[in-house]
Parts: structure tokens; C-alpha cells; sequence
């Protein structure tokens, strides 16, 4: 078997296959694999995923998030955390060895190939964005920036790399628009001041929509490959990492494909109605705001637990409305 992409996705389903004693070889075209320094994710729902292959959470928490800022609406949070991916990467290839050249999907026949490379075997749109580290000053420790331009598709973001408050990961991704802009705008509103930008990275997010093709011929797709990305906030790593136990566990028993592609197709449909808000921000984006805020306030509930009171909710409306003068 091959696996092409040595990302979350693609290390993440090595490690199950190596802990089942199953071969096969992990490809990726670039050393700095999964680019990014850090995310953030809920810690119970991360926490079952990583015990699933031995290791234990806790070990790569940079921050224990207590609160969010939506445009300038504070809200409290009480199960979210900021991962640190480069360390997680490592420590799930750890005794796996990763050959650095690039798979062309298409053209290997003889033996299962696994795409776990970010891109779709079908149609797709690109959300560009633009993510580097920061030190900077003022801001509050354990808590996330957002900043959303109700007229725009997409958002700007800002997350501690520590407890202390002064390390950041600022970023910003958009549909149709510069990521930049928004980038300034989220300085503008929280007053950011950048002392020093320690790296930068550019990761384009593929948004598809449902029922791409998940597996064509012997090739098949996990994670964001799959189309398993939650449109509005882009949101992919556990998703990815659920859609590589369903492939390992269908192999393992025998239901592969139509027991991996059922699970696949399942959540594909689930973000179908999401999806269809974030295609009507292209045309009507504070609309499309509106379905996609009310959709990801439900989502969020039972994963970050967010205490999301009448005050914030209110808050957060004003802005909306201001954003229609």
C-alpha cells in the first residue's frame, strides 16, 4: 500500500496501519510537513483520537483556551486547546520511515495508493490564505482573536502559541479577496501590534462540494482529499482523522470500499446544507453569514462548549447590521 501525504491525515493512518502490523510506504513532496506551527481543536474530542494510537494529549497543548472574541463579542470557552503540530507530526511518524518525493496518483496501478495529499479527485475551490507567527503585546493570554467581514467570504484570525499572551498565530483565508486585508482589519479592531514575525506559510484550504469521488479505481481519498472540510471556518484536522479510522478499520474487516464509502458519504452530506451557505456568500456573503454563524454556533456546542449568552448573541447581531450601512 502507498500513502501519499504525510500531513495529520496521512501520518495519522500510517500509525494506525503500523500498530496492526499492516505494510506500506508514506510519501510526501515537502520536509515541512503539515506547514503549520500549531491549531486549535477540542480537547475531549482530540484527546480520544491521539489515545487511540498511544500518545497522550497533553503532551502537545500549547494553550488551554478560556475565552474567544468574534468582532469584538467576547465569548467563554471550556474544552478547546491550541495543538502544537510540528511536535504531534514527529511523535506520529516516529519509526515510520517518510520518502520525500512527489506520487503521481494516477499513474500507480499496481498497488493501493491512499490520497492523503489535500487535493480532491473531483471539483474544488480554493480559500487562499496567509498564516505567520507573531510576538506582539496587550493582548489577553488564553484567548482567540476572530475578525469576520461580513461583505467578504472569510474570516482573520489570531491564537496564543503559549499561556503567557505573547506569542501568536496571526492568519487569514478568503474566497474571491485578499486574505490580507482582513489580516489588517483583525489588527485594527483588537489594536495588534507585531514586535516580530518568527515564520510564515501560505496553505490554500480546498472547499468541495458534497459527494466528490472518494474512491476512483485503487486510489483512495482521506480527509480533506475527501472533501471533509467544514466550509465556514475551515476546519479539517479531526474530520481527516476520523475518515482514517473508518479506512483502516474497512480494511481491516473487509467492508472495503462500500463500508469506508458509506461512513465518507455520511458526513459529505452533513456538511451539504453548510456548504450551500458558504456558496451563497460568494453572491449574497451576509446571508451567507448569517446561516453559517447560526450552523457553527450549533456545531460548536457539543464540541468546544462555548457559553454563548443573549449579550453575546446581541453583539454579535449589531455588528452584522452595522456591516449593512
Amino acid at each position: 500500500m502507498i500513502i501519499a501525504g504525510a500531513g495529520v491525515s496521512g501520518t495519522y493512518f500510517a500509525r494506525l496501519l503500523k500498530n496492526k502490523g499492516v505494510k506500506f510506504t508514506l510519501y510526501d513532496i515537502n520536509r515541512r510537513r503539515g506547514h503549520h506551527c500549531a491549531w486549535g481543536t477540542p480537547y475531549s474530542l482530540m484527546k480520544e483520537k491521539l489515545d487511540k494510537v498511544g500518545l497522550d494529549i497533553d503532551e502537545y497543548v500549547l494553550c488551554r483556551i478560556k475565552q474567544y472574541y468574534i468582532n469584538g463579542v467576547k465569548i467563554e470557552l471550556e474544552n478547546f486547546v491550541v495543538i502544537d503540530k510540528p511536535k504531534l507530526l514527529k511523535d506520529l511518524g516516529r519509526g515510520i520511515n517518510i520518502r520525500y518525493r512527489r506520487i503521481i496518483l494516477s499513474k500507480t496501478r499496481k498497488k493501493m495508493v491512499v490520497n492523503a495529499t489535500g487535493k480532491p479527485l473531483g471539483k474544488h475551490y480554493k480559500i487562499v490564505t496567509t498564516q505567520r507567527k507573531i510576538k506582539t503585546v496587550k493582548l489577553e493570554e488564553k484567548t482567540v482573536y476572530i475578525h469576520i467581514n461580513f461583505r467578504k467570504t472569510g474570516y482573520a484570525w489570531a491564537f496564543p502559541l503559549n499561556d503567557e499572551g505573547n506569542l501568536f498565530h496571526l492568519g487569514a483565508g478568503c474566497y474571491g479577496c485578499s486574505p490580507t486585508l482582513l489580516e489588517r482589519e483583525l489588527c485594527d479592531r483588537y489594536d495588534i501590534e507585531t514586535k516580530e514575525a518568527d515564520c510564515t506559510c501560505r496553505r490554500d484550504i480546498n472547499i468541495f462540494k458534497s459527494m466528490i469521488p472518494i474512491v476512483v479505481g485503487n486510489v483512495a481519498s482521506i480527509g480533506e482529499a475527501a472533501g471533509c472540510v467544514y466550509p465556514i471556518t475551515g476546519e479539517r484536522i479531526l474530520s481527516a482523522m476520523e475518515t482514517a479510522e473508518w479506512l483502516a478499520h474497512s480494511l481491516e474487516y473487509g467492508t472495503y470500499p462500500q463500508g469506508y464509502l458509506v461512513r465518507v458519504e455520511e458526513m459529505q452530506e452533513s456538511y451539504n446544507k453548510i456548504w450551500k451557505a458558504w456558496k451563497l456568500m460568494n453572491t449574497h456573503p451576509r446571508l451567507g453569514w448569517v446561516l453559517g454563524l447560526v450552523d457553527s454556533m450549533k456545531r460548536s456546542k457539543f464540541r468546544s462548549s462555548p457559553l454563548v449568552t443573549k449579550k453575546a448573541v446581541a453583539g454579535i447581531v449589531w455588528d452584522w447590521m452595522v456591516s449593512l450601512i
